[in-house]
């Protein structure tokens, strides 16, 4: 029987999105670009209250949560970074697979810059000719191959 976790809940992780300080960076407040941005992504599928309730319940429940769902409706920029609110004290790290050196590097950009965060300190990226990662990196986005080493 799997061990349930006691994970925060979607209202706690809407709050940590919404606030003006940046709970990733001590003593740093949001840039205005940050909530220029999260304007832009509300619309995406991935963005909705129902989805956030679904995952928190399924990883609550599991380690584990494959995830399917058309282009373009935030399964990989979106969900990582909520899934990341979810665990970052646990002091696991969360991996995204791509499939594409170039894609990897390209999420990766998109969620440090959407989540106002320098890449390669939480948000990182592995594949075989870039590292950036550090102590602090909790959210990683790697290639295939790199993760079946």
């Amino acid at each position: 029987m799997a061990t349930q976790l006691n994970l925060p809940t979607a209202n706690e992780i809407l709050m940590l999105k919404a606030q003006k300080k940046n709970p990733l960076k001590s003593d740093s407040t949001r840039s205005a670009d940050y909530f220029r941005i999260l304007q832009k992504r509300q619309d995406l599928p991935a963005m909705h209250r129902h989805v956030l309730d679904r995952i928190v319940h399924c990883l609550s429940k599991s380690q584990v949560l494959i995830l399917t769902a058309d282009t373009g409706t935030g399964k990989t920029t979106q969900i990582t970074q909520r899934v990341h609110y979810l665990f970052r004290h646990w002091g696991q790290q969360i991996v995204c697979t791509q499939p594409r050196r170039l894609a990897a590097r390209n999420v990766a950009d998109r969620v440090a810059l959407e989540l106002d965060i320098k890449l390669g300190e939480e948000v990182g990226i592995q594949h075989r000719n870039l590292s950036l990662v550090s102590k602090k990196t909790t959210l990683k986005f790697v290639t295939e191959g790199i993760l079946l080493r």
